[in-house]
């Protein structure tokens, strides 16, 4: 097990899926700020995957599912795989400014970066956690930038925020967001008793502060892991024996070297201050009166909640596969698969796939990769029927926003020239260029939940 995830982990200096796909960084400048960026496959490549991470890890966390799609794929040479570390995360920048993570600058990261590296032919979409966010976001607002969309164990953001308003399931599961508010969450971990003998046989170690942090990461990671995998019919954590003395069919444990491997792959990807940035997401999105040590009981329906996403249109006009672990019994319940088949509109057609066994964490699971790769390569593969009107697969310099969503974000002026390639992207106003999308053929093929 362990030896999977030592080859698995994308920051070593160089990883190879196989022979003819060599995997490579580069720093690439999106407006304002440079993204850390993992690439694979060929740069003139006819077809383009952008793959966004989740809270709080990064691009290495693609290296099991990129390595099932090369063998899934009928054609893998014509594919190129874009993984960015999102703004905050590991070498990516990193700004201070808690406002600057508000989902208006995480969207314009993403189509400044198909902008440079894909300027003229759209793009697939696959998001896990707040990368699926961020994707659902970016399918709202610049549909023709994408083919397709594929979304990993994450809610539609305005469905999500609605849930934990109105005091749903949802509100319960997500008690985590406020210990994610406070600002003294960060610092605190270090004085979680749970954590303390992690960080005590750290700073011991010659490497000093840095270890010390390091270990107590992982710690936080093992914990976040096995915590996550509840069975919700029996409230048994992975890894411990149901009533009739029977393990639990779930790969985690908190005590074993699933965890304890996972963890140490994230954390070594890690830069030391990525999970402090990365709270910053929670912090510009989400907005509430509840006292910060209130996190325990149910202050969503006490106090007031508001989100970024409140007014987000529930309209995606691409198409769109949901794949979803059904044990994801910490973050996200299975309501929301129904809001997004009953609220949401996908013209173009939406699937789920759900996976018995699948956790919140399913894209680190190697069992479940090769499912998910067949399931995402036979989407891709039927993607001809369902063109927009046989039009060309094109990107026009400015990208329609659909409603008002994000009208009053502040805007973020990017036109740049690049010094390494000579390319100049796109001035962004996303005030400018508002529309919908191409009318398109319905084309319903949601599965039955």
């Amino acid at each position: 097990m362990r030896a999977i995830f030592a080859a698995a982990v994308f920051c070593a200096a160089a990883a190879v899926v196989d022979a003819d796909a060599e995997f490579t960084y580069r720093k690439v400048n999106v407006g304002a700020i440079n993204l850390n960026v993992g690439l694979m496959g060929p740069s003139l490549a006819v077809n383009k995957v952008l793959l966004l991470h989740g809270f709080p890890e990064g691009s290495h966390m693609w290296a099991l599912l990129t390595e099932a799609l090369h063998e899934q794929l009928e054609s893998p040479e014509t594919y190129q795989f874009i993984m960015p570390d999102l703004r905050g995360y590991n070498a990516s920048d990193k700004p201070e400014d808690v406002s600057q993570y508000h989902v208006h600058y995480l969207v314009q990261d993403c189509a400044n970066l198909l902008r440079r590296l894909s300027p003229s032919t759209r793009v697939h979409v696959i998001g896990h956690d707040w990368g699926a966010i961020v994707g659902w976001s970016l399918a709202a607002t610049h549909p023709q930038m994408l083919r397709s969309l594929q979304v990993i164990n994450a809610g539609h953001p305005r469905g999500w925020a609605e849930a934990i308003r109105q005091g749903q399931l949802q509100s319960v599961m997500s008690q985590y967001i406020l210990m994610f508010l406070s600002d003294a969450f960060f610092s605190s971990m270090f004085n979680n008793p749970r954590h303390q003998a992690a960080v005590s046989k750290a700073k011991a170690d010659p490497n000093g502060s840095d270890a010390a942090e390091r270990e107590m990461l992982i710690s936080v990671m093992k914990e976040m892991l096995a915590n996550s995998y509840v069975n919700p019919k029996t409230g048994l954590r992975a890894g411990k024996k149901s009533k009739k003395g029977e393990p639990l069919p779930y790969f985690w444990d908190l005590d074993g070297a699933g965890a304890e491997d996972m963890a140490r792959a994230t954390a070594a990807s890690w830069a030391l201050d990525s999970i402090k940035h990365g709270l910053k997401y929670y912090r510009a999105n989400f907005q509430t009166q509840a006292p910060k040590d209130c996190w325990k009981s149910n202050c969503f329906t006490k106090y007031k909640f508001t989100s970024s996403f409140d007014n987000m249109p529930p309209l995606v006009d691409v198409r769109t596969l949901v794949l979803w672990g059904d044990v994801d019994a910490t973050f996200l319940s299975k309501d929301q698969l129904k809001y997004i088949k009953r609220s949401v509109n996908t013209p173009m057609g939406l699937e789920v796939k759900r996976f018995r066994d699948g956790t919140h964490w399913v894209t680190y699971e190697p069992h479940q990769q090769i499912k998910m790769a067949k399931a995402i390569a036979k989407f891709w593969a039927a993607e001809q029927d369902v063109e927009h009107g046989g039009k060309p697969l094109r990107v026009t310099p400015q990208m329609p926003v659909q409603g008002d969503w994000l009208m009053n974000a502040p805007d973020e002026m990017v036109a740049h020239e690049d010094q390494e390639d000579g390319m100049r992207t796109a001035e962004l106003s996303e005030s400018a260029g508002r529309g919908t999308s191409p009318a398109a053929e319905e084309s319903d093929t949601r599965d039955e939940l």
